[in-house]
């Protein structure tokens, strides 16, 4: 439900989308992490992390499929089979979807992307419900 009032614009009685893990949730196994260099203080949180809004997407099914278990990062700036670009254009890719700028979408770094995207989606989701923050008050 959250996720279709991030995405308004998406033709959904037209095209099938999937829930997408950014970082694939395949990505978050001890092994894997343990693999892939993260420090194993970090590991139970991050598994927990996996599945929250922060590093979910709404994803054309085709796409969803071609993405699979493939570092987001990796997946991005790639290519398909066909030598042809995952992603046309990176930079709206991005905005489309509240992936924050300056940031290295490594699995490495998924703490400070999962905080940062965090923010994004909250500024989003509370734009979107027209939510109203009361006034803070001065107590003298």
């Amino acid at each position: 439900m959250i996720l279709s009032l991030l995405y308004p614009n998406l033709k959904f009685g037209q095209i099938k989308f999937h829930q997408d893990h950014i970082q694939p949730a395949s990505l978050f196994t001890d092994a894997k992490l343990r693999k892939n260099n993260i420090p194993e203080d970090k590991w139970k949180n991050w598994q927990e992390m996996k599945d929250q809004l922060p590093n979910l997407q709404l994803m054309e099914g085709d796409e969803n499929k071609s993405k699979s278990a493939t570092l987001f990062k990796e997946w991005l700036e790639g290519t398909d089979s066909n030598n042809t670009s995952n992603v046309g254009d990176i930079d709206k890719f991005k905005i489309d979807n509240y992936i924050p700028e300056d940031i290295d979408l490594g699995l490495e770094n998924f703490e400070e992307f999962y905080t940062e995207r965090m923010k994004i989606l909250k500024d989003k989701i509370v734009n979107v419900l027209d939510v109203k923050t009361p006034e803070k008050k001065e107590y003298t």
